[in-house]
């Protein structure tokens, strides 16, 4: 179902923002005395290059970890999972990885708070749960960890942003998730 959104959502979007690409490109050739027709068929691929180098690297792992906590990741971040993901005008991120206590404090300091024992559905509900990767496994916690979470409104863009996290003390496993609703 989220596909199915996505292309509703982004197929508009792409077609407007090939047709700016388009003329800039024509107009550019022009200048160059390129043929019209080659300029033409030659923009189809390279808008298509753009854009899927534009996904690529707005979904590396240290990219979306700095997005994530604005940092980029430490040396000591260890084992960095991360899924970045749209929907319509929502959006978030998983996170997983192994990192030192100074770390782990910096991120609780963006304003995490404690939200109890025994809070695992922090992790396994909310408005984007079904994109859950395969690797993300909240019962890989352990048996006593901790939950930390914050509720935003008016963040980046979007109406309410919560940002949910799960830690082991003993693993120095942290998982981290992100819902933003427009």
């Amino acid at each position: 179902m989220p596909d199915i959104v996505n292309m509703i959502w982004y197929l508009p979007a792409t077609a407007l923002a090939f047709a700016v690409f388009h003329f800039l490109w024509r107009f550019g050739f022009r200048l160059c005395g390129v043929k019209r027709g080659k300029a033409k068929w030659l923009s189809i691929p390279a808008f298509a290059f753009l854009l899927v180098l534009l996904l690529l690297i707005s979904s590396r792992p240290a990219d979306v970890f700095k997005s994530a906590f604005g940092f980029p990741p430490p040396r000591d971040v260890r084992g960095l999972k991360t899924k970045r993901f749209l929907v319509g005008q929502s959006g978030g991120c998983y996170l997983r990885f192994k990192t030192d206590d100074k770390t782990f404090q910096r991120i609780l300091d963006r304003g995490l708070s404690p939200a109890g024992t025994n809070q695992m559905n922090l992790l396994t509900t909310g408005a984007n749960s079904q994109l859950a990767p395969n690797w993300w496994r909240p019962e890989d916690l352990g048996t006593n960890p901790q939950f930390y979470q914050v509720v935003f409104t008016n963040k980046n863009s979007y109406d309410w942003v919560r940002e949910s996290l799960g830690y082991d003390p003993i693993s120095h496993l942290v998982l981290f998730k992100r819902d933003d609703i427009d």
